[in-house]
C-alpha cells in the first residue's frame, strides 16, 4: 500500500490511513522521492535537493535517512520483492 496522504502545508503523511511522523528532513527526502517516483535520484541530487549542500558523495546520512523512512512508512506493512510490476520501495531504493 502506497502513502496515501503527503500534505504540503503541515508535512502530514499518511499510509493506510495512519498518520505517519516524520521529521522534516524525512518530509523533505520523502516528497523528493515521491516526485520522481519510478526514477532513480541519486545521492548526490538527494543532498544537493534535501541538505541544501554540496558535501562527498560517500557520507552516509542518505542511506540513514533513507533507513529511517523505511522504518516509519513500511512498518506493520508487508513488503513483496518478488512483485509481478516491481517498483522503487524505500527498503531497496538503491537498486532502482
Amino acid at each position: 500500500m502506497p502513502i496515501s496522504k503527503l500534505e504540503r502545508v503541515s508535512h502530514a503523511v499518511q499510509r493506510g490511513g495512519h498518520e505517519i511522523a516524520v521529521s522534516p528532513k524525512e518530509y523533505a527526502l520523502l516528497e523528493l522521492l515521491m516526485r520522481n517516483a519510478g526514477q532513480p535520484v541519486s545521492s548526490a541530487a538527494i543532498l544537493d535537493q534535501v541538505w541544501k549542500i554540496d558535501i562527498d558523495d560517500m557520507t552516509n546520512v542518505v542511506d540513514v535517512y533513507i533507513n529511517y523512512l523505511r522504518r516509519k512508512v513500511d512498518f506493520g506493512y508487508e513488503t513483496r520483492p518478488d512483485s509481478d510490476h516491481p517498483r522503487c520501495r524505500l527498503s531497496n531504493w538503491r537498486n532502482c
